[in-house]
Protein backbone atom coordinates (compact mmCIF):
# COMPACT_ATOMS: atom_id res chain seq x y z
CA UNK A 1 0.00 0.00 0.00
CA UNK A 2 0.84 3.45 -0.53
CA UNK A 3 1.55 6.15 2.32
CA UNK A 4 -1.83 7.49 2.38
CA UNK A 5 -3.40 4.21 2.11
CA UNK A 6 -1.70 3.38 5.70
CA UNK A 7 -2.83 6.58 6.95
CA UNK A 8 -6.28 6.43 6.05
CA UNK A 9 -5.80 2.69 7.71
CA UNK A 10 -4.47 3.76 10.60
CA UNK A 11 -7.15 6.38 11.70
CA UNK A 12 -10.40 4.49 10.46
CA UNK A 13 -9.35 0.78 11.56
CA UNK A 14 -5.77 0.36 13.66
CA UNK A 15 -6.78 3.44 15.56
CA UNK A 16 -10.30 2.12 16.02
CA UNK A 17 -9.74 0.23 19.45
CA UNK A 18 -7.86 3.29 21.14
CA UNK A 19 -10.25 5.57 19.96
CA UNK A 20 -12.99 3.79 21.83
CA UNK A 21 -10.52 3.92 25.17
CA UNK A 22 -10.82 7.78 24.61
CA UNK A 23 -14.15 7.90 24.40
CA UNK A 24 -14.62 5.27 27.21
CA UNK A 25 -12.91 7.84 29.10
CA UNK A 26 -14.74 10.78 28.44
CA UNK A 27 -15.51 10.55 32.79
CA UNK A 28 -12.49 11.23 34.05
CA UNK A 29 -11.09 13.20 31.52
CA UNK A 30 -13.72 16.41 31.46
CA UNK A 31 -12.77 19.16 33.38
CA UNK A 32 -16.40 20.05 34.70
CA UNK A 33 -16.56 16.59 36.84
CA UNK A 34 -15.17 16.14 40.17
CA UNK A 35 -12.29 13.18 39.01
CA UNK A 36 -8.77 13.10 39.84
CA UNK A 37 -7.56 15.65 37.19
CA UNK A 38 -3.66 14.27 37.70
CA UNK A 39 -5.22 11.13 36.84
CA UNK A 40 -7.05 12.56 33.84
CA UNK A 41 -4.08 14.31 32.23
CA UNK A 42 -1.87 11.02 32.81
CA UNK A 43 -4.17 9.01 30.80
CA UNK A 44 -4.60 11.38 27.71
CA UNK A 45 -0.85 11.78 27.80
CA UNK A 46 -0.45 8.11 27.45
CA UNK A 47 -3.48 7.54 24.84
CA UNK A 48 -1.57 10.56 22.77
CA UNK A 49 1.44 8.67 22.68
CA UNK A 50 0.10 5.58 21.61
CA UNK A 51 -1.82 7.50 18.81
CA UNK A 52 1.38 9.07 18.03
CA UNK A 53 3.29 5.65 17.82
CA UNK A 54 0.49 3.96 15.40
CA UNK A 55 0.45 6.54 13.03
CA UNK A 56 4.49 6.54 12.78
CA UNK A 57 3.75 2.68 12.02
CA UNK A 58 1.39 3.75 9.59
CA UNK A 59 3.73 6.68 7.83
CA UNK A 60 6.75 3.92 7.62
CA UNK A 61 5.53 0.59 7.58
CA UNK A 62 7.34 -0.72 10.75
CA UNK A 63 5.55 0.73 14.08
CA UNK A 64 6.62 -0.55 17.54
CA UNK A 65 5.86 -4.26 17.58
CA UNK A 66 6.22 -3.50 21.83
CA UNK A 67 3.15 -1.45 21.78
CA UNK A 68 1.34 -2.84 18.77
CA UNK A 69 1.94 -6.34 20.64
CA UNK A 70 0.90 -5.12 24.37
CA UNK A 71 -2.35 -3.45 22.94
CA UNK A 72 -2.89 -6.86 21.22
CA UNK A 73 -2.61 -8.56 24.25
CA UNK A 74 -4.75 -6.50 26.51
CA UNK A 75 -7.35 -6.78 24.33
CA UNK A 76 -7.19 -10.70 23.88
CA UNK A 77 -6.93 -10.87 27.86
CA UNK A 78 -10.06 -8.99 27.81
CA UNK A 79 -12.06 -10.95 25.29
CA UNK A 80 -10.91 -13.95 26.92
CA UNK A 81 -12.19 -12.70 30.78
CA UNK A 82 -15.13 -11.74 29.29
CA UNK A 83 -16.35 -15.21 28.38
CA UNK A 84 -14.63 -17.55 30.55
CA UNK A 85 -14.67 -16.04 34.23
CA UNK A 86 -17.00 -15.26 36.84
CA UNK A 87 -19.56 -12.25 36.61
CA UNK A 88 -18.18 -10.80 40.17
CA UNK A 89 -14.93 -10.81 38.34
CA UNK A 90 -15.95 -9.13 35.09
CA UNK A 91 -17.64 -6.69 37.13
CA UNK A 92 -14.72 -5.58 39.08
CA UNK A 93 -12.60 -5.44 36.31
CA UNK A 94 -14.44 -2.99 33.69
CA UNK A 95 -16.05 -0.85 36.30
CA UNK A 96 -14.48 2.35 36.35
CA UNK A 97 -16.37 4.35 39.60
CA UNK A 98 -15.53 3.34 43.62
CA UNK A 99 -17.86 5.64 46.02
CA UNK A 100 -17.52 6.37 49.63
CA UNK A 101 -20.93 6.48 51.39
CA UNK A 102 -22.17 8.06 54.11
CA UNK A 103 -21.27 5.50 56.40
CA UNK A 104 -17.62 5.37 55.30
CA UNK A 105 -18.05 2.40 53.08
CA UNK A 106 -16.50 2.06 49.85
CA UNK A 107 -18.82 0.87 47.02
CA UNK A 108 -18.31 -0.19 43.43
CA UNK A 109 -20.11 1.29 40.79
CA UNK A 110 -20.39 1.00 37.03
CA UNK A 111 -21.58 3.32 34.57
CA UNK A 112 -23.74 2.71 31.84
CA UNK A 113 -20.70 2.88 29.50
CA UNK A 114 -18.86 0.27 31.67
CA UNK A 115 -21.58 -1.96 31.36
CA UNK A 116 -21.60 -1.87 27.57
CA UNK A 117 -17.72 -2.40 27.39
CA UNK A 118 -17.82 -5.45 30.02
CA UNK A 119 -20.14 -7.15 26.80
CA UNK A 120 -18.64 -6.14 23.78
CA UNK A 121 -15.02 -7.73 22.87
CA UNK A 122 -12.46 -5.66 21.75
CA UNK A 123 -13.26 -2.27 23.48
CA UNK A 124 -10.75 -2.16 25.71
CA UNK A 125 -10.70 -0.79 29.31
CA UNK A 126 -9.44 2.60 29.70
CA UNK A 127 -5.84 3.08 30.46
CA UNK A 128 -5.05 2.98 34.09
CA UNK A 129 -8.01 1.24 35.32
CA UNK A 130 -8.35 -2.91 35.65
CA UNK A 131 -9.02 -5.45 38.11
CA UNK A 132 -10.12 -3.79 41.21
CA UNK A 133 -8.58 -0.08 40.04
CA UNK A 134 -10.90 2.79 40.12
CA UNK A 135 -11.98 6.26 40.03
CA UNK A 136 -12.25 7.10 43.68
CA UNK A 137 -14.75 10.01 44.95
CA UNK A 138 -17.51 10.53 47.06
CA UNK A 139 -21.30 10.33 46.75
CA UNK A 140 -22.19 13.80 46.12
CA UNK A 141 -19.07 13.98 43.41
CA UNK A 142 -21.00 10.92 41.70
CA UNK A 143 -24.46 12.20 41.54
CA UNK A 144 -22.71 15.39 39.56
CA UNK A 145 -21.45 13.10 36.72
CA UNK A 146 -22.49 13.30 33.04
CA UNK A 147 -21.43 10.19 30.99
CA UNK A 148 -21.16 11.45 27.63
CA UNK A 149 -22.64 9.43 25.30
CA UNK A 150 -25.50 8.63 27.47
CA UNK A 151 -28.89 10.28 27.11
CA UNK A 152 -31.22 11.21 30.28
CA UNK A 153 -33.78 9.47 28.92
CA UNK A 154 -32.38 6.22 29.19
CA UNK A 155 -33.39 3.18 31.24
CA UNK A 156 -30.17 3.99 33.27
CA UNK A 157 -31.24 7.33 34.44
CA UNK A 158 -35.06 5.87 34.90
CA UNK A 159 -33.18 3.08 37.65
CA UNK A 160 -31.40 5.58 39.29
CA UNK A 161 -31.19 9.41 39.60
CA UNK A 162 -26.92 9.10 38.67
CA UNK A 163 -27.21 5.94 36.13
CA UNK A 164 -24.91 4.01 38.20
CA UNK A 165 -24.96 -0.01 38.17
CA UNK A 166 -24.14 -1.68 41.19
CA UNK A 167 -23.34 -5.65 40.95
CA UNK A 168 -26.76 -7.09 41.56
CA UNK A 169 -27.90 -4.27 39.22
CA UNK A 170 -25.28 -5.76 36.14
CA UNK A 171 -26.51 -9.61 37.02
CA UNK A 172 -29.85 -9.01 36.59
CA UNK A 173 -29.59 -6.39 33.50
CA UNK A 174 -27.02 -8.94 31.73
CA UNK A 175 -29.40 -12.00 31.84
CA UNK A 176 -32.22 -9.33 30.56
CA UNK A 177 -30.23 -8.51 27.72
CA UNK A 178 -28.56 -12.17 26.63
CA UNK A 179 -31.89 -14.04 27.05
CA UNK A 180 -34.43 -13.58 24.25
CA UNK A 181 -38.32 -12.48 23.93
CA UNK A 182 -39.12 -15.97 22.86
CA UNK A 183 -37.51 -17.37 26.39
CA UNK A 184 -39.55 -15.01 28.54
CA UNK A 185 -42.62 -15.24 26.77
CA UNK A 186 -42.52 -19.32 26.93
CA UNK A 187 -41.28 -18.61 30.67
CA UNK A 188 -44.35 -16.62 31.39
CA UNK A 189 -46.80 -19.57 29.82
CA UNK A 190 -45.37 -21.91 32.03
CA UNK A 191 -45.05 -20.05 35.33
CA UNK A 192 -48.28 -18.48 35.55
CA UNK A 193 -50.57 -20.75 36.68
CA UNK A 194 -53.60 -18.22 36.15
CA UNK A 195 -53.33 -17.38 32.62
CA UNK A 196 -53.17 -13.90 32.88
CA UNK A 197 -48.85 -13.40 31.95
CA UNK A 198 -48.35 -11.88 35.72
CA UNK A 199 -45.42 -12.88 37.38
CA UNK A 200 -44.14 -11.60 40.92
CA UNK A 201 -40.88 -11.26 41.75
CA UNK A 202 -40.07 -14.88 42.92
CA UNK A 203 -40.68 -16.11 39.55
CA UNK A 204 -39.19 -13.33 37.61
CA UNK A 205 -35.94 -14.63 39.96
CA UNK A 206 -36.69 -17.98 38.72
CA UNK A 207 -37.05 -17.44 35.48
CA UNK A 208 -33.62 -15.16 35.12
CA UNK A 209 -31.49 -17.39 37.79
CA UNK A 210 -33.16 -20.64 38.34
CA UNK A 211 -33.89 -19.69 42.06
CA UNK A 212 -36.31 -18.51 43.96
CA UNK A 213 -35.81 -14.39 44.96
CA UNK A 214 -34.79 -15.74 48.47
CA UNK A 215 -32.30 -17.45 47.62
CA UNK A 216 -30.67 -15.39 45.43
CA UNK A 217 -30.80 -12.72 47.83
CA UNK A 218 -30.47 -9.88 44.85
CA UNK A 219 -31.53 -5.99 45.45
CA UNK A 220 -31.20 -3.92 42.36
CA UNK A 221 -33.17 -0.71 41.78
CA UNK A 222 -34.57 -3.08 37.86
CA UNK A 223 -36.48 -4.88 40.42
CA UNK A 224 -37.85 -1.88 42.45
CA UNK A 225 -38.52 -0.17 39.04
CA UNK A 226 -40.44 -3.43 37.61
CA UNK A 227 -42.35 -5.00 41.02
CA UNK A 228 -42.45 -1.62 42.60
CA UNK A 229 -40.96 0.61 45.46
CA UNK A 230 -41.94 -2.56 48.07
CA UNK A 231 -41.50 -5.16 45.77
CA UNK A 232 -45.02 -6.39 46.14
CA UNK A 233 -46.56 -5.82 42.82
CA UNK A 234 -46.79 -8.24 39.43
CA UNK A 235 -45.07 -7.76 36.10
CA UNK A 236 -46.74 -8.24 33.00
CA UNK A 237 -45.28 -9.42 30.34
CA UNK A 238 -45.72 -6.75 27.59
CA UNK A 239 -44.33 -4.37 30.65
CA UNK A 240 -41.61 -6.66 30.77
CA UNK A 241 -40.65 -6.69 26.83
CA UNK A 242 -40.68 -2.77 27.16
CA UNK A 243 -38.38 -2.60 29.61
CA UNK A 244 -36.13 -5.08 27.74
CA UNK A 245 -36.57 -3.14 24.56
CA UNK A 246 -35.92 0.26 26.04
CA UNK A 247 -32.82 -1.65 27.08
CA UNK A 248 -31.74 -2.67 23.77
CA UNK A 249 -32.26 0.43 22.23
CA UNK A 250 -30.20 2.37 24.62
CA UNK A 251 -27.17 -0.28 24.61
CA UNK A 252 -27.04 0.36 20.96
CA UNK A 253 -27.66 3.94 21.12
CA UNK A 254 -24.18 3.67 23.70
CA UNK A 255 -22.33 1.87 21.50
CA UNK A 256 -23.46 4.23 18.22
CA UNK A 257 -22.03 7.16 20.63
CA UNK A 258 -18.85 5.61 21.02
CA UNK A 259 -17.94 4.28 17.69
CA UNK A 260 -19.08 7.83 16.28
CA UNK A 261 -15.73 9.92 15.00
CA UNK A 262 -15.41 12.65 16.31
CA UNK A 263 -16.02 15.82 13.58
CA UNK A 264 -13.00 16.91 11.87
CA UNK A 265 -12.24 20.21 9.74
CA UNK A 266 -10.49 19.02 6.33
CA UNK A 267 -9.61 20.82 3.58
CA UNK A 268 -13.47 21.31 2.28
CA UNK A 269 -15.91 22.41 5.55
CA UNK A 270 -17.35 19.57 7.84
CA UNK A 271 -20.87 18.59 7.45
CA UNK A 272 -23.06 17.37 10.50
CA UNK A 273 -23.73 14.55 8.25
CA UNK A 274 -20.03 12.93 8.54
CA UNK A 275 -20.57 13.88 12.14
CA UNK A 276 -23.83 11.53 12.79
CA UNK A 277 -22.90 8.82 11.60
CA UNK A 278 -19.83 5.92 11.60
CA UNK A 279 -17.40 4.97 9.14
CA UNK A 280 -17.67 1.41 6.80
CA UNK A 281 -14.49 0.59 8.42
CA UNK A 282 -15.89 1.23 11.97
CA UNK A 283 -19.06 -0.86 11.25
CA UNK A 284 -17.12 -4.39 10.10
CA UNK A 285 -14.59 -4.17 13.07
CA UNK A 286 -17.21 -4.40 15.47
CA UNK A 287 -19.27 -7.14 12.76
CA UNK A 288 -15.49 -8.75 12.82
CA UNK A 289 -15.18 -8.62 16.52
CA UNK A 290 -17.98 -11.17 16.93
CA UNK A 291 -16.34 -13.02 13.84
CA UNK A 292 -14.44 -16.27 14.85
CA UNK A 293 -12.27 -15.81 11.84
CA UNK A 294 -8.50 -16.45 11.91
CA UNK A 295 -6.50 -13.04 12.21
CA UNK A 296 -5.03 -13.05 8.64
CA UNK A 297 -8.50 -13.52 7.32
CA UNK A 298 -9.50 -10.43 9.39
CA UNK A 299 -6.78 -8.13 7.78
CA UNK A 300 -8.15 -9.71 4.48
CA UNK A 301 -11.49 -8.09 4.75
CA UNK A 302 -10.30 -5.16 6.31
CA UNK A 303 -8.30 -4.43 3.77
CA UNK A 304 -11.19 -5.31 1.23
CA UNK A 305 -13.34 -3.07 3.29
CA UNK A 306 -11.28 0.00 2.61
CA UNK A 307 -10.73 -0.38 -0.99
CA UNK A 308 -14.50 -0.58 -1.54
CA UNK A 309 -15.29 2.43 0.44
CA UNK A 310 -12.39 4.44 0.74
CA UNK A 311 -13.60 7.07 -2.28
CA UNK A 312 -17.22 6.52 -1.12
CA UNK A 313 -17.48 7.15 2.61
CA UNK A 314 -21.35 7.01 3.17
CA UNK A 315 -21.20 6.24 6.28
CA UNK A 316 -23.57 4.14 8.41
CA UNK A 317 -26.53 6.35 10.05
CA UNK A 318 -27.92 5.47 13.65
CA UNK A 319 -31.42 3.92 12.25
CA UNK A 320 -28.93 1.57 9.54
CA UNK A 321 -27.11 0.79 12.87
CA UNK A 322 -30.39 0.30 15.09
CA UNK A 323 -32.35 -1.90 12.33
CA UNK A 324 -29.53 -4.23 11.81
CA UNK A 325 -28.97 -5.13 15.63
CA UNK A 326 -32.63 -5.67 15.35
CA UNK A 327 -32.56 -7.41 12.30
CA UNK A 328 -30.03 -10.47 14.01
CA UNK A 329 -32.42 -10.84 17.27
CA UNK A 330 -34.32 -13.02 14.75
CA UNK A 331 -31.56 -15.17 14.07
CA UNK A 332 -33.40 -18.75 14.32
CA UNK A 333 -36.07 -17.46 11.28
CA UNK A 334 -32.95 -16.32 9.63
CA UNK A 335 -31.25 -19.44 10.24
CA UNK A 336 -34.21 -21.22 8.54
CA UNK A 337 -34.43 -19.05 5.89
CA UNK A 338 -31.45 -18.88 4.49
CA UNK A 339 -31.11 -22.67 5.05
CA UNK A 340 -34.00 -23.35 2.01
CA UNK A 341 -31.47 -21.45 -0.16
CA UNK A 342 -28.34 -23.26 0.72
CA UNK A 343 -30.35 -26.95 0.59
CA UNK A 344 -31.78 -25.89 -2.70
CA UNK A 345 -28.03 -25.28 -3.66
CA UNK A 346 -28.67 -21.45 -4.59
CA UNK A 347 -26.31 -19.37 -3.16
CA UNK A 348 -27.50 -16.28 -0.88
CA UNK A 349 -27.25 -13.19 -3.19
CA UNK A 350 -28.02 -9.79 -1.77
CA UNK A 351 -31.38 -9.58 -3.21
CA UNK A 352 -32.11 -12.65 -1.30
CA UNK A 353 -30.93 -11.19 2.25
CA UNK A 354 -32.76 -7.67 0.80
CA UNK A 355 -35.64 -10.06 0.60
CA UNK A 356 -35.36 -12.29 4.24
CA UNK A 357 -35.09 -8.83 6.19
CA UNK A 358 -38.20 -7.10 4.60
CA UNK A 359 -40.63 -10.34 3.90
CA UNK A 360 -39.65 -12.85 5.87
CA UNK A 361 -37.98 -11.17 9.18
CA UNK A 362 -40.02 -7.99 9.00
CA UNK A 363 -37.23 -5.81 9.90
CA UNK A 364 -36.27 -3.60 6.20
CA UNK A 365 -32.08 -3.32 6.14
CA UNK A 366 -30.85 -0.65 3.57
CA UNK A 367 -29.16 -1.08 0.72
CA UNK A 368 -26.27 0.31 1.99
CA UNK A 369 -25.88 -2.44 5.06
CA UNK A 370 -26.35 -5.56 3.08
CA UNK A 371 -23.46 -4.06 1.08
CA UNK A 372 -21.50 -3.55 3.72
CA UNK A 373 -22.08 -7.29 5.01
CA UNK A 374 -21.38 -8.89 1.90
CA UNK A 375 -17.70 -6.94 1.45
CA UNK A 376 -17.23 -8.63 5.35
CA UNK A 377 -18.68 -11.88 4.71
CA UNK A 378 -18.43 -12.67 1.45
CA UNK A 379 -17.86 -16.06 -0.19
CA UNK A 380 -14.76 -14.49 -2.56
CA UNK A 381 -15.08 -17.71 -5.00
CA UNK A 382 -18.78 -17.62 -5.36
CA UNK A 383 -19.61 -14.08 -4.59
CA UNK A 384 -22.82 -15.04 -2.25
CA UNK A 385 -22.92 -14.74 1.46
CA UNK A 386 -20.84 -17.36 3.47
CA UNK A 387 -23.62 -17.65 5.67
CA UNK A 388 -21.71 -19.77 8.02
CA UNK A 389 -19.32 -16.66 9.21
CA UNK A 390 -22.69 -14.85 9.11
CA UNK A 391 -24.80 -16.66 11.47
CA UNK A 392 -21.61 -17.25 14.05
CA UNK A 393 -21.46 -13.70 14.24
CA UNK A 394 -24.84 -13.29 15.01
CA UNK A 395 -24.86 -15.85 17.77
CA UNK A 396 -21.80 -14.47 19.08
CA UNK A 397 -23.54 -11.00 19.37
CA UNK A 398 -26.41 -11.98 20.40
CA UNK A 399 -25.06 -14.35 23.46
CA UNK A 400 -22.67 -11.09 24.22
CA UNK A 401 -19.84 -13.89 24.39
CA UNK A 402 -21.28 -15.07 27.47
CA UNK A 403 -20.76 -18.42 28.13
CA UNK A 404 -22.23 -20.73 30.75
CA UNK A 405 -18.80 -22.79 32.27
CA UNK A 406 -18.98 -26.00 33.40
CA UNK A 407 -19.72 -27.04 37.23
CA UNK A 408 -18.44 -29.95 38.33
CA UNK A 409 -19.82 -29.76 41.63
CA UNK A 410 -23.03 -28.87 40.37
CA UNK A 411 -22.99 -31.80 37.38
CA UNK A 412 -22.25 -34.44 40.33
CA UNK A 413 -25.05 -33.10 42.68
CA UNK A 414 -27.66 -33.82 39.89
CA UNK A 415 -26.07 -36.69 39.51
CA UNK A 416 -26.22 -38.04 42.82
CA UNK A 417 -29.86 -36.61 43.02
CA UNK A 418 -30.98 -38.51 39.78
CA UNK A 419 -29.12 -41.92 41.31
CA UNK A 420 -30.97 -41.12 44.61
CA UNK A 421 -34.65 -40.85 42.90
CA UNK A 422 -34.08 -44.29 40.44
CA UNK A 423 -33.46 -46.34 44.02
CA UNK A 424 -35.96 -44.85 45.68
CA UNK A 425 -38.31 -46.21 43.22
CA UNK A 426 -36.56 -49.18 42.67
CA UNK A 427 -36.93 -50.21 46.39
CA UNK A 428 -40.49 -48.78 46.10
CA UNK A 429 -41.48 -51.30 43.53
CA UNK A 430 -39.98 -54.19 45.42
CA UNK A 431 -42.22 -53.66 47.88
CA UNK A 432 -39.70 -51.95 50.58
CA UNK A 433 -40.52 -49.11 52.57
Amino acid sequence: MDESTWQQLASDCLDWPRSLTEASCDAGNRQDEPLPRRRGKRANMRLQNLKSLLLLRAESGHGSSHSRFRSLTIREYENQLRSYSTHKKIFCYFATIKVRSDAGKWIVYMTPKDFVRSMSPSWMQPEGLGLNNFFKMHKDSMQKLVIRGVSRDSIFYKLRPDGMLTYSDFLYLLQLVVLSERYFEMGFQLLDSEGKQMLDKNDMSFLLFGASDGRMKIKTSAKRYLFGPDLDQKLSLDSLLRFKRQLFHDIIQIEFNTLKRKPRKTQDEMTDQSASRISEMRFANLLLAYARIPGHRKKEILQRTYARYKDNRRGVTLEEFMSFFKFIQHLPVIQTALSYHILAGAGVSRRTFKHVSDVVVGVPLSAHIIDIIFTVFVDEQTGFLNCTDFIDMARQRISRCTRKSFKLARAFKHIYSCAEKTLFRYFQSQGYR
